[in-house]
This record gives C-alpha cells, sequence and structure tokens, in this order.
C-alpha cells in the first residue's frame, strides 16, 4: 500500500503500528509504502470511510514524526 498523503500514512501508523518506508523519486511527490496487510488494507478503508476512530494526540504526533522524516528524506 502506497501513498502520498501524510494523513493517511498517520492514521495508518497510529493504527496499526507498522513503520513505512519513505520512497524518494527524482521527480514528483515522495510516498509511503506499508506492507499489504489485513491491517492496513483495514485502517486505510475504515479511514476512506470516516470510521477510523483514533487518539488525537498520538496522531498528531505520529504526523508530526512523519513530515519531520520528509523533511529530512527519510522513515524510521
Amino acid at each position: 500500500m502506497t501513498t502520498s498523503e501524510i494523513d493517511l500514512a498517520a492514521a495508518i501508523l497510529t493504527s496499526t503500528g507498522l513503520q513505512p518506508t519513505l520512497n524518494r523519486p527524482i521527480t514528483g511527490l515522495q510516498t509511503f509504502t506499508f506492507p499489504d496487510s489485513p491491517e492496513v488494507i483495514s485502517a486505510v478503508t475504515r479511514f476512506a470511510c470516516d470510521d477510523l476512530c483514533l487518539p488525537a494526540k498520538r496522531l498528531l504526533s505520529i504526523r508530526g514524526f512523519l513530515y519531520r522524516q520528509l523533511r529530512a528524506g527519510r522513515t524510521k
């Protein structure tokens, strides 16, 4: 599962605890890649249906972490 949306990536990481890898193309948007696991697919589906309830403080913290990783060019 690959996404360029930081909000979706933060929701997946918060929901599943699975760390994404950051793909830095030469041109275009950077993307987050998660394993195609049932947990990730469930989180994406629930996020798309606006049915994914997560702790706001943790979600915002993880979003900030992912943003900093984008700026630095890495994850983990």
